[in-house]
Parts: C-alpha cells; sequence; structure tokens
C-alpha cells in the first residue's frame, strides 16, 4: 500500500472509465493504474483526507465522501463541498443520478443541486427522525 498504509485502512475502491484505480482511506485519497506505484491526491486539492466512499457520478465524475464534506473530480479538475462545522455530519454514502443524493452521519439524506447540499427533510414518516 502507498506510504507504507495497512490494507485494513482502505475504505473505497473504484475504477474510473480511463482505468485509473481509486484507493480511498482514512489518511487521503491515492491512485494506481498497474496496482505497483501509487500517487498520493494532494490534501488541498480534496480539504480533509478521510475518505469514506467513493462513486462515479452522471457524466463520469468521481465523488469522493468524506469526513467533513465531498469532493468531485471532473475533466481533470476538483471541486469541494466542504463544511466549516460537523452540521452535515460524514459523508457515509453516495448515489449518483440527477440530483446527487447524500447520506450524512448527522442530516440523513441530503441532495446536491447547483453546488448546494440540502437536507431532505421529508424523507421519514412523521415521529420517526
Amino acid at each position: 500500500m502507498p506510504g507504507g498504509r495497512h490494507p485494513n485502512d482502505i475504505r473505497t475502491l473504484i475504477r474510473t472509465a480511463d482505468g485509473t484505480i481509486w484507493i480511498g482511506t482514512a489518511h487521503g485519497l491515492f491512485t494506481t493504474s498497474d496496482t505497483e506505484t501509487f500517487d498520493r491526491v494532494d490534501d488541498d486539492l480534496l480539504g480533509y483526507p478521510d475518505i469514506n466512499t467513493t462513486v462515479i457520478g452522471q457524466g463520469g465524475a468521481l465523488y469522493a465522501g468524506m469526513g467533513l464534506g465531498l469532493a468531485c473530480f471532473d475533466q481533470g479538475n476538483w471541486r469541494t463541498h466542504l463544511s466549516d462545522t460537523w452540521e452535515l455530519g460524514s459523508i457515509c454514502a453516495v448515489c449518483p443520478g440527477n440530483p446527487l443524493i447524500i447520506a450524512s452521519t448527522a442530516t440523513g439524506l441530503n441532495t446536491l443541486i447547483d453546488d448546494q447540499v440540502t437536507p431532505v427533510t421529508d424523507a421519514y414518516p412523521e415521529g420517526r427522525r
């Protein structure tokens, strides 16, 4: 593993259409195409290195759910949607589609529309949340 990381540190694996394998860990996001050499994505591009989940969205963009937000790699560029606090909580799952559905530990289900994360307040029956 990159940087001597233990294999148990791996939280998510995904392969993009170009053959790149993305490896999400608690200590950052790594890429490889040959499983012999690994490159680490600069933490400054992500904003937060604690990767919980990855998914390929519509159009081939890669989304990485993190402890404090969501990062998107699309057409060679990174965009981040970070929380300054733990208000949103940790992103634990992302479902591709339009809109993108995000599951977080603090607010449950959310949507991402036009770079705006919005809680889905009516996702639970009355009195069940």
